[in-house]
């Protein structure tokens, strides 16, 4: 008999950190960006469709970006000037990702092989 392999924790291959509101505490907490299940899921997809072709597979990865992280009020953060707060900055977190996108590319790019064995280990 075949013993079924352990799923692979995804948080243990991939981890973006961005700033993000919880309602629940109601403050504002750091939050990995890949324990957003859907964008994960596309972010698979693109690694299995893109694997081969980087351009392709970022472009597919910034879709999903926009997609669940961009302006949604939900996504936003308000960065202020100290300590007179006279001026109030909206940053989504799409906008967080977008201020070290190359570098977010090449990271996220990096970990295509694993991106792809986490989707094989869950079936």
């Amino acid at each position: 008999m075949r013993k079924k392999k352990k799923p692979i924790d995804f948080r243990k291959i991939l981890e973006w950190n961005v700033l993000w509101f919880n309602p629940n505490e109601g403050k504002i907490v750091v939050r990995d960006v890949f324990t957003h299940g859907s964008f994960r899921e596309d972010c698979i997809s693109a690694a299995k469709e893109h694997g081969d072709d980087r351009n392709a597979f970022i472009a597919a990865v910034k879709r999903a970006v926009m997609m669940y992280f961009w302006s949604k009020c939900e996504e936003e953060v308000f960065v202020t000037d100290c300590p007179n707060e006279s001026t109030k900055h909206k940053v989504d977190t799409s906008d967080q990702l977008m201020m070290n996108w190359h570098i977010f590319c090449d990271y996220i790019w990096s970990h295509i092989p694993e991106l792809l064995e986490w989707d094989r280990s869950r079936k």
